[in-house]
Parts: structure tokens; C-alpha cells; sequence
């Protein structure tokens, strides 16, 4: 993946998250949300058809920040609920400056945030 144009990041808990317009495979353009300095992205969004925008999860990175957090319960959740921000904000970059016209799958509406929001938040400390 071949970041092309930075939009955005923040940072949340002991991590950083940075939007990126990128290059994907076969030299599609998509959208990317990169997790510190891990070269796949965490969530991305790529041309599906001529129509549509699909979303993507690398469950691998998702199970990493569970993994890796240091915040109790309060704060997970505190910090799921900025994390959400952040991809709702990003998600209406994409769909605004990549996939113009294209329906898009968004995370914030999928059940993929379910897992991940569980695995984070209900980390065993």
C-alpha cells in the first residue's frame, strides 16, 4: 500500500491512527486507516464494482491495540468513543474526496465495529 495523499490522524490511548488516500493493489486508489507505523491499514475502503465502496478490517491489527492497550475499562471506553469519531470524520472524507458517487460500506454502521468495540472494551485487565 503506497500512501498517497495524508488526510488526517489522531491520537488515542497509546496509539496513533492516520488517514490515507493510497494506492491498493492493481493500482486501485482507497482509502486507509493506518495504525502507527504498521504499513497495512486497520480499516480501508476500496472500489468495488462501478458503483460501490467496500470496507475492509485487518482483524490482526484490530486484536493488536486490544492486545497492547494500558487504559482501564473507563478509558477504553472513552477511547472507543473518540476512535468512533475519528472514523465516522474519516469515513466522510472518503467518501467526499475518493469514492464520489459510489455507495459506500461504512464501519460505523457494520458489525465488524461490534467485534472489535468488544474486544477492546472487554479486555480482561
Amino acid at each position: 500500500m503506497k500512501h498517497i495523499i495524508f488526510i488526517d490522524e489522531a491520537y488515542i490511548g497509546i496509539f496513533q491512527f492516520r488517514c490515507f488516500i493510497f494506492e491498493h493493489r492493481n493500482q486501485e486508489i482507497g482509502f486507509g486507516i493506518f495504525l502507527d507505523k504498521h504499513p497495512k491499514a486497520l480499516v480501508w475502503f476500496e472500489p468495488e464494482g462501478e458503483s460501490s465502496a467496500s470496507l475492509h478490517t485487518n482483524d490482526e491489527l484490530a486484536q493488536l491495540i486490544s492486545n497492547q492497550t494500558q487504559s482501564n475499562k473507563d478509558q477504553r471506553k472513552e477511547n472507543f468513543r473518540r476512535f468512533i469519531k475519528f472514523i465516522k470524520d474519516s469515513e466522510r472524507i472518503a467518501a467526499k474526496m475518493v469514492f464520489k458517487g459510489r455507495e459506500v460500506e461504512y464501519l460505523s454502521k457494520s458489525k465488524d465495529i461490534v467485534k472489535i468495540k468488544n474486544d477492546y472494551i472487554n479486555k480482561v485487565d
